[in-house]
């Protein structure tokens, strides 16, 4: 649902909502020929894995013009998921002539996780020595709230010359986590002259994050984390011509871990540091009437890069990644050959790499997770009336 109602002509208020539900059937480990001959076939024992999720948000929008000069910008939004999945396994353990163990297990998840955020800002419009200036003060304040419970069950068979024993292990596990995120921004447009616009901003984060972890073995765990992070920005636009402008920028980015990646099944990962990226990039915009291009080439370099790696611990592990190099071309543009046809296209090509490793000794792969070319391709018709 996506409602938009007009204030007058100062502004407008839009409210926006959406429902929906998922259910994923896990075939567990399947081999490429067997993936071949019955793509719906699953890994016997694993006919109940599943995960069913749902999702609820609202959200809303305001822009008003207070006055001829200042603007102000609100946006709240509430959001919610639910996650209830099963997973199962079955391994086996021998050494000839002495013993066999087969192993059975299963591991159950019911999550809920709960976010209301508040995004704003004020537009100031005014001259600096007889020049148009933009100036933008603004902040957002987020709360993410999520509790898990969990049980991991595991049912060993060992075979051997004397005999054959069982052995049932439950552990369940219960956790609760609050992740607050607080920001600052400020970000001024200059037009020093008729056509060259300087932009220069910065932006300054704090997250704390507090968690309780109920282990089956060890008990009540407590623990807090805080994490603070500046990003400072400045760019060039050049309007070559009306229709025609090139620009060059450069961005200090950052992402705090999520709550997944700081705090999973045994416990928490404090040490995992937030990602902090440096991005250079210079492009080419054309906006006419009826044609559009957009043309970018970027290189973004960051450090500890958050990464699973799912040889460490017991169930994988988030990690640092030291350095990943990220270098790609994104083109995108649209054509009106008539007033009632529109045709629109992108493409992105996205090199990754791990530049600098030294704990999965993955160096100089590139990152699989990234896909190296996507873009997509549409149309639109404009219906009459």
């Amino acid at each position: 649902l996506d409602l938009r109602l007009a204030l007058g002509d100062r502004g407008s208020l839009k409210i926006k909502g959406g429902y929906a539900t998922s259910l994923r059937k896990r075939p567990g480990a399947l081999t490429a020929l067997e993936r071949e001959s019955d793509r719906r076939q699953a890994e016997p024992g694993t006919s109940g894995d599943q995960d069913a999720g749902r999702q609820r948000f609202v959200e809303a929008s305001l822009d008003f013009r207070i006055t001829d000069f200042v603007k102000i910008h609100l946006h709240p939004w509430h959001r919610r998921l639910t996650d209830v999945a099963s997973l199962s396994g079955f391994s086996t353990f021998e050494i000839p002539g002495l013993f066999r163990i087969d192993s059975v297990t299963r591991f159950d998840v019911d999550s809920e996780e709960d976010e209301l955020g508040l995004l704003g800002h004020l537009q100031f419009d005014f001259e600096v020595f007889g020049r148009p200036n933009r100036l933008l003060v603004g902040g957002d304040v987020v709360q993410q709230d999520v509790d898990g419970d969990s049980v991991f069950a595991s049912t060993d068979t060992t075979t051997s010359a004397f005999g054959s024993t069982t052995t049932l292990s439950e552990f369940p596990n219960s956790s609760r986590s609050r992740r607050k995120a607080w920001g600052v921004f400020l970000q001024n447009d200059l037009q020093i002259y008729d056509r060259v616009t300087l932009s220069m901003g910065v932006r300054r984060d704090r997250i704390r994050v507090e968690a309780r972890d109920r282990l089956a073995l060890a008990g009540m765990q407590e623990f807090e984390a805080r994490q603070t992070a500046w990003g400072p920005r400045a760019g060039v636009s050049i309007r070559l011509a009306e229709p025609v402008s090139v620009y060059a920028s450069y961005s200090r980015g950052f992402r705090f871990p999520n709550l997944n990646e700081l705090f999973r099944f045994l416990g928490d990962n404090r040490p995992l540091r937030p990602e902090k990226s440096d991005s250079y990039e210079v492009g080419l915009k054309v906006r006419h009437e009826r044609v559009s291009l957009n043309l970018a080439f970027y290189t973004m370099n960051v450090q500890d890069e958050i990464f699973f790696d799912p040889f460490v611990g017991t169930f994988g592990q988030d990690i640092n990644i030291a350095r990943v190099r990220h270098r790609g071309i994104e083109v995108s543009g649209s054509l009106r050959p008539w007033d009632w046809l529109e045709l629109y296209g992108s493409y992105t090509y996205d090199g990754t790499k791990f530049a600098r490793d030294n704990v999965t000794f993955l160096e100089g792969n590139r990152i699989p997770i990234t896909p190296r070319h996507r873009g997509t391709a549409g149309l639109r018709l404009l219906l009459p009336y």
